[in-house]
């Protein structure tokens, strides 16, 4: 195993010696029992993700399909997942699956769900208008592959097989043959100008580390060198590097500024820098993320509009695919882990506590397909002609987890708290195998108790203070303090130690107005509502109320981290949600009172908010558990006031 020229400054805690807890923790262990271990999961979703490689339809029209990536997602959330629970019943699933797949691939090492493996470039418009109905210049083999490569390797490192990593090397090897043989470099095949082709750099560079074989690393770095490039599209490194939002970079950026596949080549980028410690791929990457915050952060804490980059920043609506706020926060995640900078996990968890857990459905069994600012989540009960697997519903356990491993971190001598919901498990530091309990019911009320135990020699602390907290202050034993926004540093010299932790987490309101250069998209319009045949079971959740598509002003509620929505789950009515806008920023907020929730419902509140003149009430919630269900209503909530 080659190891990193650059090491990461901070470590992740181990899956294996974590759990959370409360409302959060029920969510996540109610979605893995829903998508991965159950019946359902395993002999159903899984095995028609599987019946994908032995069909093989995904090139039956010119306009490809993406059926052979679902089996990838499963399987790498499912390792993870084996980690978490600490499964052998799942391990062996995951083992039996993996030998499985592997006798379908090629004596030559392909291994994918398009027939033709040589099939690798979008159709004409003219040949995906005549296959689709519109243009839409689809091919997804190299990205198929490239998750059942990453499956296969994630598959190695639970199993320790050999004949996996044998496998994952031949989809590998066979890759770069058939692309040398075309004639032609990565970046010119699949869909989006090469992003989803190219996000295969992270697979590819663990494979490198793992194999030793320069051959993998050279093939990465020339995908890299291209990016260097502004004249080539996407010339993510020159772009990035210029400053420019997303927007200016090239003509028409709703047809090829793909959101998610975008992110996932930058997550590659960031494993190149630390494969060869060329500081370019680090500050590209950074100047990017940078980017994101500025211009295509939205208002459900989430990055761009329905999977594109296009100044979502600048749009009062919205509708974001719970892929992107997940690798969004990978992006953050391992910012955070290189740099230590707390800035990526302030993001991480913003969009943790709103976008990602209002995309995971409460019963555990499905997730959203885009989630909106009002009216509904957008469900796609089919895609690519599959019923039982989504890219996003597949997905979404690795976000949860990665959540998880995400809570407290450390380094070489330092105990890192980042986030304060109910959290159970231990953490080796140094001569230390500390466990760390948190207990409260963070972030709906403002505090929250850490315990350590089990320290053997002096511990250092560092509690993140959020950025949104205004004051906040930490007691630890008897002695208290007062702690600014950033990291506050403990250090402790004694086996235990309780720390208790107050927070000023205040309800702010911000008015939102949509950008004036932006106008009123046709395109952003169609896919917000979505407009669809709602007489049929399988597209009737995709639809929205055009009513609640704005333009002009509107106004939101925060408190603390959490997004806060109207909903008919905790009993609004259509007439208070949807009546008229009445909140302008003048209001403040004058009191906010805890109210019970109920079943299903993380947080709910009676906020009374005063101009000085005039006063507003409402019964209000948290966004994510106020809208995370799969419902034929149009009007179920909204966010704006």
């Amino acid at each position: 195993m080659i190891s990193y020229k650059i090491q990461n400054k901070i470590s992740r805690a181990a899956l294996d010696s974590i759990r959370v807890g409360g409302y959060y923790g029920d969510s996540i262990d109610t979605f893995l029992e829903g998508r991965v271990t159950s019946e359902y999961a395993q002999k159903i979703a899984y095995k028609e993700a599987e019946d994908a490689f032995v069909n093989q339809l995904d090139d039956k029209t010119a306009a490809g399909l993406w059926q052979g990536e679902f089996w990838g997602k499963w399987i790498i959330s499912a390792c993870r997942a084996a980690k978490y629970l600490n499964s052998d019943d799942l391990r062996t699933f995951i083992h039996n699956g993996a030998k499985k797949l592997m006798t379908l691939q090629r004596a030559d090492g392909y291994l994918g769900t398009y027939k033709n493996s040589s099939y690798v470039f979008p159709p004409s418009e003219e040949e995906a208008i005549k296959a689709l109905g519109f243009p839409a210049r689809w091919n997804w083999n190299i990205w198929c592959r490239k998750y059942t490569f990453w499956g296969m390797l994630e598959a190695y490192d639970l199993i320790g097989d050999k004949d996996i990593l044998n496998c994952a090397r031949g989809i590998a090897d066979h890759l770069i043959g058939e692309l040398d043989v075309l004639g032609v470099e990565l970046g010119d095949t699949g869909t989006f100008n090469g992003l989803a082709s190219c996000s295969i750099m992270k697979p590819m560079l663990i494979l490198y580390r793992i194999t030793e074989d320069e051959k993998y690393l050279k093939f990465c770095k020339g995908v890299a060198d291209r990016w260097e490039n502004s004249d080539i599209m996407p010339g993510l490194i020159a772009n990035s590097l210029s400053g420019k939002r997303i927007r200016e970079w090239y003509p028409d950026s709703d047809l090829w500024a793909k959101a998610y596949e975008m992110m996932s080549c930058f997550d590659g980028l960031l494993e190149l820098y630390r494969v060869t410690g060329e500081d370019k791929y680090l500050t590209a990457t950074r100047e990017f993320f940078d980017i994101l915050m500025v211009h295509e952060k939205n208002l459900l804490s989430s990055v761009a509009f329905n999977d594109v980059f296009g100044d979502a920043a600048y749009d009062l609506n919205c509708m974001s695919e719970p892929c992107d706020v997940i690798h969004l926060m990978r992006l953050a995640h391992e910012l955070f882990l290189i740099t230590g900078d707390i800035k990526y996990i302030d993001e991480f968890e913003d969009s943790a506590y709103n976008a990602l857990f209002a995309s995971i459905f409460k019963d555990g069994l499905w997730g959203a397909r885009a989630i909106r600012t009002a009216g509904r989540h957008m469900v796609a009960r089919i895609q690519a002609d599959m019923l039982h697997n989504h890219c996003c519903v597949n997905n979404l356990p690795r976000g949860l987890l990665n959540f998880a491993e995400s809570c407290v971190m450390s380094d070489n001598d330092t105990l890192y708290v980042n986030m304060y919901n109910t959290f159970d498990g231990s953490i080796k530091i140094g001569n230390n195998t500390v466990n760390v309990k948190i207990d409260g019911d963070y972030p709906a009320t403002d505090n929250a108790k850490v315990t350590l135990s089990g320290i053997s020699s002096t511990l250092h602390v560092k509690l993140r203070i959020p950025r949104w907290s205004n004051s906040a202050t930490v007691t630890v034993g008897s002695e208290k303090h007062s702690a600014d926004k950033g990291f506050f540093d403990v250090v402790v010299t004694t086996p235990t130690c309780e720390i208790s932790l107050n927070f000023d987490a205040p309800v702010t309101v911000t008015e939102i107005t949509s950008h004036p250069t932006l106008g009123d998209l046709a395109w952003e319009k169609v896919r917000w509502i979505s407009k669809s045949d709602d007489t049929h079971d399988l597209y009737k959740y995709l639809s929205a109320d055009p009513d609640q598509y704005l333009r002009g002003k509107a106004c939101i509620i925060k408190k603390g981290a959490m997004l806060l929505c109207r909903s008919k789950l905790i009993g609004n009515t259509e007439d208070e949600m949807f009546g008229g806008l009445k909140l302008t920023p003048e209001y403040k907020c004058v009191k906010c009172e805890r109210l019970t929730s109920r079943e299903g419902i993380n947080a709910e509140f009676r906020l009374t908010l005063s101009n000085g003149s005039e006063t507003l009430e409402y019964t209000i919630c948290d966004y994510a558990s106020g809208t995370n269900i799969m419902t034929e209503d149009k009007r179920l909530f909204t966010i704006y006031f």
